[in-house]
């Protein structure tokens, strides 16, 4: 029924069977949304959003927690995680809306700002001090970073990060431009040379297929 419903829409379903698979595909593979079916045996529903939350690829993905209808009405959505709730169709027909909002969301945001959901460790070079950083998204102007150093606006760093295993170091200058709550700061890159900023498109366009 699901895969009926994801090619009515031109979108393509990896379905799994086991937790194990499903973390396997999660830490590997780059998914649009991933739905879940805590009904699956010895699957922890929160252990799988964290999971989720803390792979490479996929930290931003939405999240949909499948449940039966009368559970659905009283099992509010973890929102601080992205995660919502639907109910469980019981015909195609029944899932397409739901599909078919999800890509018109999901084209919106692509069209409005390509950035790819990338973790990964950052280095980066303040002054004389060497701070540690986790990337939370990427685009070819900018990276979103967590951090527990305080900065300021206008405050410029070199970052040093891995795109690609085995290919050099990213190394680039990046200037705060955004301060997002605790923990949470916006860069964009400066003076990047035109065959970097290529690399980072490069990089960016192998993961972040263009939704038709």
């Amino acid at each position: 029924m699901f895969k009926e419903a994801a090619r009515s829409v031109g979108a393509e379903l990896t379905a799994v069977e086991t937790p194990e698979e499903g973390g396997r595909h999660v830490r590997e593979d780059r998914f649009e949304a991933i739905f879940i079916d805590p009904s699956v045996p010895n699957f922890s529903r929160q252990g799988f959003t964290r999971l989720i939350r803390l792979s490479a690829f996929n930290s931003l993905a939405p999240i949909v927690l499948i449940l039966s209808q009368y559970r659905e009405k009283f099992d509010k959505s973890d929102e601080s995680a992205g995660v919502s709730v639907m109910a469980k169709p019981s015909r195609a027909d029944d899932l397409l809306p739901h599909l078919q909002e999800l890509k018109r969301k999901l084209m919106a945001d692509r069209r409005k700002n390509r950035r790819l959901a990338y973790r990964t460790s950052v280095n980066c070079v303040y002054g004389m001090q060497r701070l540690k950083a986790t990337s939370v998204n990427l685009s070819v102007v900018g990276i979103l970073l967590e951090m527990s150093w305080g900065l300021k606006y206008g405050d410029i760093m070199e970052l040093h990060f891995q795109l690609v295993k085995d290919e050099p170091i990213f190394r680039g200058l990046a200037r705060v431009i955004r301060l997002e709550g605790p923990g949470l700061v916006g860069l964009t890159f400066e003076k990047l040379a035109l065959a970097d900023r290529e690399r980072l498109r490069r990089f960016i366009d192998a993961h972040l297929p263009i939704l038709r």
